[in-house]
């Protein structure tokens, strides 16, 4: 019997299974810390920065138009909504919900369940809203200053 070598072009299923692992071990040392957090604490995160683009989005509606606008928190609930007018008149122009994993907290320094803005874009509170999770364990806030500003706190 007489056996030859061929030359062999391609890889083996083997050598495939290495480099896939390594790839995938690389990649897992390269994701960063911040992709890794737990699903609630981004559901929090995401509602104070959607709570902040709503604030500011009251106030520039009350600049725009020459009147008051108010944002609206309901203490217990996880909604709250823009109102154009005073507050014993005031007309709701747009509700928001929550997650649903995401409630308005109590460590918050705002005395009243509104953000009133005022025609020049000014607020007549100055304090923080709290945003927490339904478990306790993360939580937000939002910032609003007199001068009508809005801060995400991280």
């Amino acid at each position: 019997m007489n056996f030859t070598l061929r030359n062999q072009n391609g890889i083996t299923l083997i050598e495939v299974i290495v480099v896939m692992a390594m790839i995938g071990l690389l990649a897992a040392l390269a994701i960063p810390a911040s992709w890794m957090r737990e699903p609630t604490e981004l559901a929090v995160e995401g509602a104070a920065r959607e709570l902040a683009s709503n604030l500011q989005l009251a106030r520039e509606w009350a600049m725009r138009d020459g009147v008051s606008y108010h944002v609206y928190i309901y203490p217990g609930t996880s909604s709250y909504s823009i109102n154009k007018g005073k507050p014993s008149s005031s007309t709701v122009i747009k509700s928001f919900s929550l997650n649903n994993r995401v409630v308005f907290g109590t460590g918050g320094t705002i005395p009243v369940s509104y953000v009133r803005y005022s025609r020049d874009g000014h607020s007549f509170q100055n304090g923080t809203i709290e945003l927490i999770d339904t478990g306790g364990k993360f939580s937000r806030k939002i910032r609003v200053t007199v001068y009508g500003s809005v801060y995400y706190i991280e």
